[in-house]
């Protein structure tokens, strides 16, 4: 039997209350999707679709550029080369990939190590909220669905094979050659540098987009860590409201709320989801 329940975090419940529907507004190509086609594009794609590419890269430089600077202003964590279309060497992620929107979610309101460290709860609840949308998916949206292990993004699973490799020090490289990319191109990266992100990135989103599976083929706790990608709307016909309180919180990660420091965030506008996209998908 396929999970059926699931809970989604939100700082906008009034919004979606407003507008009688939860929708569907997490992008699949993202920044982590950028890493991939940057530094180890064979994780998805053939020598065929990494010349093209490449092509697109020649092409549109400025395109590119453009959507890298509204992701370094947190305007967005929607991928640079979103409005290329590739061919992947899975079917399951062509199917993921091809729908670019869905519903981020999870099986329990607190997913086993879907935190992996109690002191970053307070930045990631004042980030996505403390309030949640609990509901249920009907047969057709469960087909069009997906779930992926994020264990891979805990230290846990990665960081013994990183520091076997690179030594103990790895993370410090780590942010020092991403923020060269981010800050100044690839280019002033030496290949030793490119092959240290490339590395990092198969073993953490590599085999994150890898573990992929449809949700109607997922069995319960064969994922550490389920991330339930939905795949459609979901009318709030269909949603229960909830809020984590303050003592629910404290006896789950030992932080009292005095402790929950601010964060900033500018507020999505989620009419941007409803706006058809005027460009199209470059071939």
């Amino acid at each position: 039997m396929r999970q059926r329940e699931f809970y989604h975090y939100t700082r906008f419940i009034s919004k979606i209350k407003k507008e009688g529907i939860l929708l569907a507004a997490s992008f699949s190509k993202t920044t982590t999707y950028d890493m991939i086609l940057e530094f180890c594009p064979e994780v998805l794609i053939d020598k065929n679709e990494i010349a093209k590419l490449d092509g697109y890269k020649r092409r549109h430089k400025r395109t590119i550029l453009k959507f890298q600077k509204e992701q370094d202003e947190d305007k967005t964590y929607e991928s640079a080369y979103r409005n290329l279309k590739l061919k992947y060497k899975s079917r399951l992620l062509q199917e993921f990939f091809d729908r670019n929107w869905y519903i981020v979610a999870f099986s329990e309101l607190f997913e086993k190590g879907w935190i992996n460290k109690k002191e970053r709860y307070p930045s990631i609840f004042k980030k996505i909220g403390d309030k949640y949308v609990k509901f249920k998916i009907i047969d057709a949206i469960a087909r069009q669905s997906f779930v992926l292990d994020q264990k891979w993004w805990s230290k846990r699973y990665h960081g013994s094979i990183i520091e076997k490799k690179y030594g103990k020090n790895w993370w410090d490289k780590y942010l020092e050659y991403n923020n060269i990319w981010r800050e100044k191109g690839v280019r002033y990266l030496s290949k030793k540098q490119k092959e240290f992100m490339a590395f990092f990135a198969r073993i953490l989103f590599g085999r994150y987009y890898n573990s992929i599976v449809r949700l109607d083929n997922y069995k319960k706790g064969s994922f550490k860590t389920p991330e339930f990608w939905i795949g459609g709307d979901i009318p709030i016909s269909k949603c229960e409201f909830g809020e984590v309180s303050s003592k629910e919180f404290y006896k789950k990660t030992g932080i009292s709320e005095k402790e929950i420091t601010e964060r900033g965030i500018k507020e999505y506008d989620i009419s941007k989801r409803k706006q058809k996209s005027k460009v199209k998908n470059i071939k």
